[in-house]
């Protein structure tokens, strides 16, 4: 009894296509709401033009807007970042720089 044995079938095929780039979509709203910054919006709309451009077959400029995506979202989070840092940073060298008058027992503030 002679058995031939056939290759397995291919588990995956190739036919050039790149796989789809990152969208970056969810976290570009995250950024938009969270961040209040109206940056986030340009972020946004090349996130979404992402896939638009992949399903064209518009390769190269999907991957382009994904970049731009992932920039302006990234961007977005540093300036708020830099902001919030600033505001504690500024309110933690105003309030060491404050004198408190705290009411004692006695009647007389306490100075610091």
């Amino acid at each position: 009894m002679n058995i031939q044995q056939t290759p397995p079938p291919p588990t995956s095929y190739d036919y050039g296509i790149p796989a789809r780039p990152k969208s970056w979509l969810i976290w570009s709203i995250l950024a938009t709401l969270i961040c209040c910054n109206l940056l986030g919006i340009v972020g946004i709309v090349n996130a979404i033009r992402v896939n638009s451009l992949y399903d064209q077959t518009k390769y190269e400029e999907a991957k382009k807007a994904s970049k731009r995506a992932k920039t302006w979202t990234l961007i977005t989070f540093g300036i708020t970042a830099f902001f919030l840092l600033m505001f504690f940073l500024l309110m933690f060298v105003a309030g060491s720089l404050s004198s408190f008058d705290l009411p004692t027992p006695g009647g007389e503030p306490l100075y610091f």
